[in-house]
């Protein structure tokens, strides 16, 4: 299990690495230009009488993107749920494969299967957060 100490709050909102935020920055900002620009062309009465606004068009935008917000979370959460059952197998047949080792193989011949199940997980992990570990790994 990796355990990471707890980030504080101005850390987590600031937090770059995994995050959509710069993904998603250039949309905002120029969804929010966008914004500022219709607000002062009619703060300056550009519009008056020519557009008349009501609140239904975003109300409507908002309960889409909820939902979708929703789906999207659940989706996810499903995944990671997931990869760790997988994970969770991964070591129960790790553990079932030593006890069984004790009972046929050698210690020394033990001790290398164990070994390679130890560099197998290793080297997966390191795939799966897309760095490079093999440098870690003894012999290397």
């Amino acid at each position: 299990m990796i355990v990471r100490e707890r980030p504080g709050p101005l850390r987590l909102l600031l937090a770059w690495k995994g995050s959509v935020v710069p993904h998603i920055l250039p949309h905002i900002l120029l969804t929010g230009m966008f914004a500022a620009a219709v607000t002062w062309v009619s703060r300056h009465h550009y519009l008056d009488g020519m557009v008349d606004y009501t609140l239904l068009p975003f109300t409507i935008m908002g309960i889409a993107l909820s939902i979708f917000l929703s789906v999207r979370n659940t989706a996810t959460y499903d995944r990671w749920w997931e990869a760790r059952k997988h994970w969770g197998h991964m070591v129960y047949e790790f553990r079932s494969l030593a006890r069984t080792g004790t009972i046929y193989l050698s210690p020394e011949r033990r001790r290398e299967l164990l070994t390679r199940c130890l560099a197998h997980a290793h080297l997966l992990r390191g795939q799966l957060r897309g760095e490079d570990v093999r440098s870690d790994l003894p012999g290397s």
